[in-house]
């Protein structure tokens, strides 16, 4: 009977089978497992045995672990005897391989000795010994009997091994290998062949728990993962390694030598590098810097410069020279920007960020023809998308190019982010000024026919905009949009007049038989009158529109000859393919293009924007512009008014003031009672006004003016008063002009209110005009009410002071006034300006001395 035939499972199968299996195992793993490349020197084959030993009784340990029943059958295996032999060559611990027990009860002296497994011995010499003096010195007893299990470290292939004092130290030795470092090899003197470059360990997710690794193991491991892809054997291939690029060779020779960074950060700049080279122009951009840079130096130093020559190896292979020239001098910026420039000058207009998230819209492909919009130009044809030896002169070529649209993605997350940032970018810079003319033709052409062109340009769609692109015209600056409007409205006119002229031709050579009955039976239609042309009434109605009124926007000025815009990209023919991240990059471009037309243009606004500008000393135009030009500026600032009284002219001026007075005061109060809001011109365009910037000069109050040593400069401060306010003047005007002249009024003349006046401060005195004061005084008119002057021309009404309102409110209520509340308004008497002295507090007249005060507005000629 053979054996094992009569076994019913693994567990019963005898030890020669066992042993056997073992065996074969051992064979199998000893041709495919891992034996680092430190150990293939032939130099060095000893300790490769050692270290392969170590490994294959691991090996075996795990098979132990399947079955119990098999773990007697495979103690006894011969591979132990191997292995004691090379932890102890010269059988210095042999005795340990025997245990005598200790002596029986009965008294006996002739107890046997035991005989322990060879893997229970070499179990015991393993313990007892330092593993990496074991593998590293197989000759010798080095490292016996000095292993503690106080000093342990771990490694990938031989589990935990006991150390030494001496290999206890950082960096001792590999952890992978298990070969110790050299005590001098970075020292010159001590070096001898290749240096081990045994460095702690900073690549914890290759391997994880690993102290320090040696130059042959992170060589060797790299390698391996390179040979997993073949983007990454194409972007480090040793081949080629003089080729490859300046950042990617420093980083695989600083892993290797130096154990700096890691396995996946030398592979993603790599990856990174190689993609720049192939589908950018960086290669190219950064000969052209170090060539200049060389030029530079050589003229610096008065060196000479031959066109022949090329750039030498020193200074393509100098790291520190190639990464200040890409870094510092933006070679890299430079060479993404182009690349965004150039897919979109092609047509393609997809995002980066679109590819590398594989977004799509509505299961689309992310592709679209694109078309032209100056194809008769000589620069229309993209010449950076041609392959090598393809020209365009036989066919017309389809865009955008498979070189384009059929490139891979950035291979980074953070390089596909820089070129996203770079494409939205390119975007914003080709296509805001073609998308600035759209919003000037919006502009134009609304305020022909009296529409908001914000309310149109909202409602335009990604379609209507990109349709708007591919039209010729919107690459042109300067177009006149409203004259192009008028010449292709009269130009479908024509043609519609032509085309009825020739029906009417037709129907008349077709109907000569019924051309003579009597058309008063006749029921049809063809002989009837046509309608007459549109008037031009309907224009003008259209363009007398009440939002015509509104403020326009400022556009840049229609030029003599329309320049084209350079350069002029390819358009795609829809944009159903586009996805979200590259419509957002469309519409961030629109966006900003339509930006002035939302921006407030109410005077408060233009107030505000003009006196933040002034205050700080700039000339920035109120509003935003969708060119510079001359069109809308920022109105000049007032000049300072300096306004002098003189003594001689009061008289005669104040003789000539009594005699218009009376109809002044009627027509002042009526139109003072028809509106209570503010005036809806702006103040700086009336020149009755006073600038809010002036300095007046004007005598004090107890001295004449001719007597006047100095004059005290008053500021003018403009305030803005309620409705509330306003009406309540306008109940006490009203009553105060019905009880003093009850004239009729024509209600259509009380339209304007009065405009505001500047705020005096100073120790003047002047009181509101009453009922009281009227009739005491004839000559005088209420307070802020200006008299016509006879020879300039009709000037609008002002608005009053808080200062007047208040003493009013006092005068009526009889509350105590303080000095400071009792202003004195300015009269000056020049250029033929005549003025009404103002009643005094009280309703008494003011003595016939103190004229030097008096109430009124200036009107300057």
């Amino acid at each position: 009977m053979c054996k094992g035939k009569a076994a019913r499972s693994w567990l019963d199968l005898p030890g020669e089978i066992v042993r056997l299996i073992a065996t074969h195992y051992l064979l199998d793993v000893s041709a495919t497992g891992y034996c680092p490349h430190t150990w293939e020197t032939p130099q060095l084959w000893p300790q490769r045995f050692a270290f392969m030993t170590l490994r294959d009784a691991r090996e075996i340990e795990r098979i132990m672990t399947l079955f119990p029943a098999w773990k007697p059958h495979l103690e006894r295996h011969l591979f132990w005897n191997k292995a004691c032999a090379i932890l102890d060559p010269a059988g210095s611990f042999t005795h340990l391989s025997f245990i005598q027990p200790p002596p029986s009860s009965a008294g006996s002296n002739n107890t046997a000795i035991i005989r322990v497994s060879m893997y229970q011995h070499f179990r015991t010499l393993l313990g007892m010994s330092c593993a990496v003096c074991r593998v590293n010195m197989p000759y010798n007893t080095d490292g016996l009997g000095t292993g503690s299990p106080k000093r342990s470290s771990t490694t990938p292939y031989l589990g935990t091994v006991l150390l030494c004092k001496e290999h206890r130290k950082t960096a001792a030795f590999c952890s992978i290998c298990l070969r110790e470092a050299p005590r001098g090899e970075l020292e010159e003197e001590y070096a001898q062949g290749t240096p081990v470059s045994c460095v702690e360990n900073e690549d914890r997710q290759t391997w994880p728990d690993i102290e320090a690794t040696c130059r042959q193991c992170r060589a060797q491991t790299f390698w391996a993962r390179v040979n997993m892809r073949p983007e990454w054997r194409e972007a480090v291939n040793g081949s080629r390694w003089a080729s490859l690029d300046w950042e990617t060779r420093q980083s695989v020779e600083s892993f290797i030598e130096l154990g700096e960074g890691c396995i996946n950060d030398v592979l993603q700049i790599a990856e990174e590098k190689h993609w720049l080279r192939s589908y950018t122009k960086l290669g190219d951009m950064l000969q052209q810097a170090l060539a200049a840079s060389r030029f530079v130096s050589r003229a610096e130093s008065g060196e000479g410069y031959n066109s022949d020559e090329e750039l030498s190896d020193d200074d393509m292979e100098d790291p520190e020279m190639l990464s200040l020239t890409e870094d510092a001098g933006g070679i890299r910026e430079l060479a993404i920007n182009d690349w965004a420039r150039n897919r979109i000058l092609d047509g393609h207009w997809i995002s980066p960020a679109d590819e590398w998230f594989n977004n799509t819209k509505n299961g689309r492909p992310r592709l679209a023809p694109a078309r032209h919009p100056c194809p008769w130009n000589r620069r229309a044809i993209y010449e950076g998308a041609l392959e090598e030896g393809q020209g365009d002169e036989a066919q017309e070529l389809e865009h955008p190019r498979p070189k384009t649209h059929l490139a891979p993605h950035p291979p980074s997350f953070a390089l596909c982010e820089q070129t996203y940032r770079a494409f939205s970018r390119q975007m914003r810079e080709i296509l805001l000024p073609p998308m600035r003319n759209i919003v000037r033709k919006l502009v134009m052409e609304c305020a022909a026919d009296g529409t908001d062109p914000a309310l149109k340009a909202v409602r335009m769609s990604v379609e209507d905009v990109m349709h708007e692109l591919r039209d010729e015209s919107a690459w042109y600056n300067g177009i006149d949009w409203h004259e192009r409007r008028m010449n292709a409205r009269l130009e479908e006119e024509r043609r519609r007049a032509k085309e009825k002229d020739e029906d009417d031709s037709s129907s008349s050579s077709h109907s000569g038989g019924s051309h003579t009955t009597s058309p008063v039976l006749s029921t049809t239609t063809l002989h009837t009158t046509p309608s007459p042309p549109p008037s031009g009434k309907e224009d003008e109605a259209v363009v007398s529109s009440p939002m015509a009124a509104a403020p326009p926007v400022p556009v840049s000025p229609v030029l003599k000859a329309p320049e084209l815009l350079r350069p002029i990209p390819y358009v795609p023919v829809t944009a159903e393919h586009m996805p979200y991240y590259s419509v957002e990059a469309f519409a961030l471009a629109w966006r900003e293009a339509c930006a002035p037309l939302y921006q407030c243009q109410c005077s408060i606004c233009e107030r505000a924007m003009l006196n933040a500008n002034m205050a700080a000393g700039t000339t920035v135009p109120s509003q935003a512009q969708l060119h510079p030009s001359a069109v809308a500026q920022a109105p000049p600032p007032n000049a300072a008014v300096q306004i002098k009284i003189q003594d001689g002219q009061f008289d005669s001026e104040l003789a000539e003031a009594d005699d218009d007075e009376d109809d002044d005061l009627e027509v002042s109060d009526d139109e003072s009672v028809g509106d209570d809001g503010e005036s809806e011109r702006g103040d700086g365009d009336d020149t009755t006004s006073l600038s809010l910037s002036a300095s007046l000069s004007v005598p004090e109050s107890d001295t004449p003016a001719s007597d006047s040593p100095a004059t005290p400069q008053v500021t003018c401060t403009a305030r803005k008063r309620p409705s509330t306010e306003l009406e309540a003047d306008s109940l006490e005007q009203l009553q105060a002009s019905a009880v003093s002249s009850p004239l009729s009024t024509n209600r259509s003349e009380c339209v304007e209110t009065p405009p505001k006046r500047a705020r005096h401060q100073g120790s003047f005195e002047g009181v509101p005009s009453s009922p009281t004061t009227r009739s005491l005084h004839a000559a005088s008119t209420p307070l802020g009410k200006a008299v016509e002057s006879p020879v300039s021309s009709p000037t609008r009404q002002r608005k009053r002071s808080s200062e007047e309102i208040e003493l009013a409110e006092t005068a009526g209520t009889g509350k105590r006034m303080r000095p400071d509340d009792l202003v004195d308004p300015l009269v000056p008497f020049e250029n033929k300006i005549t003025m009404s002295p103002s009643p005094m507090l009280g309703g008494l007249p003011p003595p016939a001395t103190e004229t030097s005060a008096v109430a009124g507005v200036v009107h300057a000629n």
